[in-house]
């Protein structure tokens, strides 16, 4: 799939999330941190109704679909995206493959890009074929013996890919599926991801894309 056609509907979305303005002090001072809750009621924070992440609800959902429908570059790129993943419809689904004896990031960003694809096309027509696929790939992903945390930058990636397949497919999947995808987040993601926390060193304590991502 290219990815500049996701660059470009992400943009999108994030617009959507963002308000359609951009936010800062306008003064050129640094802008104060975030004022977080007690850790205990973080969760009763969160919007009450789904996605979650880059598009906000289902309020950001119709403005996604508005952009879409009532802008021509807009539904230029959306075409092309729907015509990049009926053709990608054919591959097989992401296999576990470290090709150099270092790095599976081909094949987390590989997921990535295809769960992003395919989430964009099912917030905006809804239709179940998109599903169906972002299920396979995400259940071949989940029977990888780990997502390779010798090289972090891998289980990241993985782990934001199943973030977004959780979120905005979230209505489509029963319970059972739900708990699949939590389950690898948490087992092949988090955990490996709190043993780095643990040791205080590497990417935990870097200010490099490590980090962020």
């Amino acid at each position: 799939m290219r990815c500049d056609l996701f660059r470009c509907l992400g943009g999108v979305a994030v617009l959507v999330a963002a308000g359609g303005q951009a936010s800062g002090a306008s003064d050129g001072a640094a802008p104060a941190g975030p004022s977080l809750p007690p850790p205990e009621r973080i969760l009763e924070t969160l919007r009450k109704d789904r996605p979650f992440l880059l598009v906000p609800g289902a309020a950001g959902v119709a403005q996604l679909r508005g952009k879409i429908g009532g802008d021509p570059l807009c539904a230029e790129w959306f075409a092309a995206l729907r015509a990049d993943v009926a053709e990608a419809a054919s591959r097989p689904p992401v296999e576990y493959r470290i090709p150099d004896g270092k790095r599976l990031l081909s094949v987390s960003r590989e997921l990535k890009s295809r769960l992003e694809a395919l989430g964009l096309l099912y917030l905006v027509d809804g239709e179940a074929r998109h599903a169906e696929r972002a299920w396979v790939e995400l259940d071949a992903a989940a029977k990888f013996k780990d997502w390779n945390p010798s090289h972090f930058l891998d289980t990241a990636e993985m782990a934001y890919g199943f973030a977004i397949g959780y979120d905005w497919f979230h209505g489509a999947w029963d319970d059972g599926q739900r708990q699949r995808l939590r389950a690898a987040i948490v087992e092949l993601g988090l955990k490996p991801g709190l043993k780095v926390y643990d040791k205080g060193g590497g990417w935990a304590a870097g200010w490099n894309n490590w980090n962020q991502v």
